[in-house]
């Protein structure tokens, strides 16, 4: 009886918690989802569309490509700062005559060209001579085919990454003061693949198969993780893979199969260290005293591993092996 009742009791509270669960339940339709909180690229930044060329920019902003485009004279002309252009992945060609370029840059600071293709003009693809000017960026371009230089770059502070840079008719890339050129393939220029000025940091670039020297860098560079070979087509006895100056470090590079000599020191002051140089006539020419070598290896010189004015005594640092 007692059992009864207690069961009794548990089925009615059972039921009145259903009762209440249902009273105060939310409707079993889905709401409406919440309106989207993204927001489009444009809506964040007034773009402006390139679609036919010539196209000159006067005004700081970003600009992107709608198809490839060909032009007749010069691709684009830069007479802004600040200046975004974005090729999504397109390119702009030349005719392959006359003095144009690709891109025209006047003097300008904080000039973006980014993710597409310069190719076939009669001058340069990028061109930026302007004493005065800084901070541009290339990136994730190919420039190639031009009957003169790949990119050049005056001015300070410029930063090239991620591009490949070939088979132009003359230098692949110049660079002036302080400038960063890391992480690009410079390959088949007629010229010098990598020519630097003072202050620069060349860096992890593959340079190959250029008809000059591989790599040139005035003063107070730093020039590390490069694989530089199969340079100096024209067999110059004074071109090499890496060709410096002044008071430049060398670190850590491959420098093989470049005719004649893989690295050439014209100056002094240089430090040049832990890098292998192979399959040439010369491993490292000194021309002059006062450097600095160690723990370079040479592999394979059909001359002399270390030739010239080679550093010794304190100058020294020992573990350059030859075999």
């Amino acid at each position: 009886m007692k059992k009864n009742f207690i069961k009794s009791i548990i089925i009615i509270l059972l039921a009145n918690c259903l009762f209440v669960g249902f009273l105060f339940a939310g409707d079993l339709e889905p709401t409406v989802g919440p309106s989207p909180t993204m927001r489009s690229l444009d809506s964040i930044e007034t773009r402006t569309s390139i679609s036919e060329l010539p196209f000159l920019i006067q005004t700081s902003g970003s600009y992107f490509l709608t198809g490839d485009l060909t032009s007749n004279g010069n691709g684009i002309e830069v007479n802004a700062n600040n200046v975004t252009i974005d090729f999504r992945g397109f390119s702009i060609s030349g005719v392959g005559i006359g003095i144009y370029k690709g891109i025209v840059i006047s003097s300008r600071n904080n000039v973006v060209v980014k993710n597409g293709t310069i190719k076939n003009f009669g001058d340069r693809g990028i061109y930026e001579w302007g004493a005065n000017s800084y901070n541009h960026r290339i990136t994730n371009m190919s420039i190639c085919s031009n009957l003169n230089s790949g990119i050049v770059l005056g001015g300070t502070s410029n930063y090239i990454s991620n591009c490949i840079i070939s088979d132009n008719g003359q230098t692949g890339i110049s660079v002036v003061y302080n400038c960063i050129v890391r992480d690009n393939v410079v390959r088949g220029n007629q010229a010098v693949g990598v020519n630097s000025g003072s202050g620069c940091i060349i860096s992890d670039n593959i340079i190959n198969s250029n008809g000059g020297n591989g790599l040139v860098a005035i003063s107070g560079c730093k020039i590390m993780g490069n694989l530089i070979r199969d340079n100096n087509l024209e067999n110059d006895a004074s071109f090499a893979g890496i060709k410096i100056t002044d008071a430049c470090t060398i670190f850590g590079n491959l420098v093989t199969k470049n005719k004649q000599v893989n690295i050439y020191v014209s100056g002094s002051g240089n430090s040049i260290e832990s890098n292998l140089v192979s399959d040439s006539t010369n491993g490292i020419f000194f021309v002059s005293g006062g450097n600095f070598y160690a723990n370079n290896k040479a592999s394979s010189i059909s001359g002399t591993s270390w030739a010239g004015n080679v550093p010794t005594g304190d100058a020294d640092g020992g573990g350059n092996i030859a075999f």
